[in-house]
Formats: C-alpha cells, structure tokens, sequence
C-alpha cells in the first residue's frame, strides 16, 4: 500500500512492530529504533507503527529526524495519546484489528524492534 497525500511517485510504507513496555524502553533498543526509522525514511519509506511510546515513538521520531512521513495505527480502548511525531493517526476498535491494519498497510512486515523470548 502507499501513503496518501505524498507528492511525485508513490511512497511504500514500511510498519515497524515493536513495544512501549520496559523491553521497549531500553536505550539500545530504543536507539535501534529510531536508527531503523531515520534509515527507513532516508531511503524514501513512509513508517508506520502502534502510535504510542516506547519504540513506536522512537522509530517516528528518527523518521521525521530525516524527514520522513509516519502513520500511527492506535487503538480506541487506550487511554494513551499517540505520539507527537506522527503525521497521520488511523484508530482501530481493538487491539488485533490494530495489528492487523498495520499488517495490511504494506506488503511484507518487519520486526526489527522487539526482543526475542525464547518461546
């Protein structure tokens, strides 16, 4: 899928899966993240994410760092605001309908940003 509202060709949008939680907030991760998105919007890639803290915040905030478009997918039952580095906000009802629009905002994921469980 592309963005819309983006001038001259169309722009693919990558979503970036990641957490708010403590895993999250680490500041490895949260530099991965941000490094991810600043990456991703060099090469021209519209980020999408959750829309909330954590690593969602940190990759757009790298997008927008180099100039990139960002798109936050939140959900209603949240008490949280999204984030301020986001340019477009979509509101799902639920969670999973949350991932899932974001899965189908483009189309092949990455999840760079989430530490392995062991499970």
């Amino acid at each position: 899928m592309t963005a819309k509202g983006t001038q001259g060709p169309a722009r693919v949008i990558v979503s970036i899966f990641g957490g708010s939680d403590d895993i999250g907030r680490t500041p490895a991760v949260i530099l991965l993240a941000e490094q991810t998105g600043r990456a991703l919007a060099e090469l021209g890639y519209v980020v999408a994410n959750g829309g909330y803290g954590g690593t969602m915040e940190a990759s757009a905030r790298g997008a927008k760092q180099a100039g990139g478009r960002t798109i936050g997918v939140t959900c209603s039952i949240w008490k949280s605001r999204p984030n301020a580095y986001l340019d477009e906000v979509i509101t799902t009802g639920s969670r999973p309908s949350g991932s899932r629009h974001c899965c189908n905002l483009v189309p092949a994921a990455t999840w760079p940003c989430r530490a392995p469980t062991g499970r």
